[in-house]
């Protein structure tokens, strides 16, 4: 290659070399910048209607590159269930499930990839209400409130349901808060059922009638705090249960 260096002074103090090659001009190499991935969800807000039970199907779409993973966080997570459904190359489905009312005050979602890149989703409650079926007695019965290092695959929880009604069909079911912004349903609603041996029965209480029943979940992930709330009726607030941890 016939090249040729040539020095041209600077202020006369420094110098600047140049190479040019008889093969042609010299071409400098720059990497191009990396497209700014975004992730975008549709629809990115929504209100439940008036006696919705069936969920949302939000579809969550990354503009380059394929999901690994989606994680879905709840400002308010009695109101809603959220789960990620499916992951398919950039196109992630998010299931969000009413569980309550809460007057109509919107709930956030926020959706962040395995990479960081996030996104919000809007869900607001249905506008409405209804005395509850359940009364804020209901507890958790197996396993007991405030237990530690429960199994993950507990499988079923049990719960003494209070209400005024000597006429209550177990139809509600669990909704799980899972660290205090995760959600996670129970597999099938209440029957009646006994609690395992050396489970608390609760003394019914003046004016209330009782209600032993059961339900199962998934299983959990472990090391972390569960809320166990029931609902039968999504203009109505959610009945805290108890809480355990695995």
């Amino acid at each position: 290659m016939n090249c040729k260096t040539l020095f041209y002074g600077l202020a006369a103090v420094s110098a600047l070399a140049v190479a040019a090659c008889s093969s042609g001009p010299l071409a400098v190499a720059h990497p191009l910048p990396s497209p700014s991935v975004t992730i975008a969800a549709s629809p990115s807000s929504f209100v439940f209607s008036l006696n919705q039970t069936a969920p949302q199907v939000v579809t969550v779409t990354r503009s380059s590159g394929s999901f690994a993973g989606l994680t879905a966080l709840a400002s308010d997570p009695t109101m809603i269930g959220v789960n990620v459904t499916a992951l398919s190359g950039n196109v992630a489905t998010v299931s969000v499930l009413p569980i309550g009312s809460n007057g109509g005050t919107p709930v956030s979602v926020q959706l962040t990839d395995s990479t960081g890149v996030a996104t919000t989703l809007t869900v607001t409650p249905a506008v409405c209400g209804r005395p509850p079926d359940m009364d804020p007695a209901t507890i958790l019965l197996s396993p007991a409130p405030g237990a530690t290092h429960v199994a993950a695959n507990v499988g079923t929880l049990y719960f003494a349901v209070f209400s005024q009604s000597p006429h209550f069909i177990a139809t509600a079911n669990i909704h799980l808060v899972l660290g205090g912004t995760q959600t996670m349903e129970g597999t099938t609603p209440l029957v009646q059922a006994t609690p395992p041996g050396g489970a608390p029965t609760p003394v019914p209480l003046p004016g209330l009638y009782e209600y032993l029943e059961a339900g199962t979940i998934p299983t959990l992930p472990t090391n972390t705090t569960v809320k166990a709330l029931l609902y039968d009726d999504t203009c109505q607030a959610p009945t805290t249960a108890g809480s355990f941890s695995t």
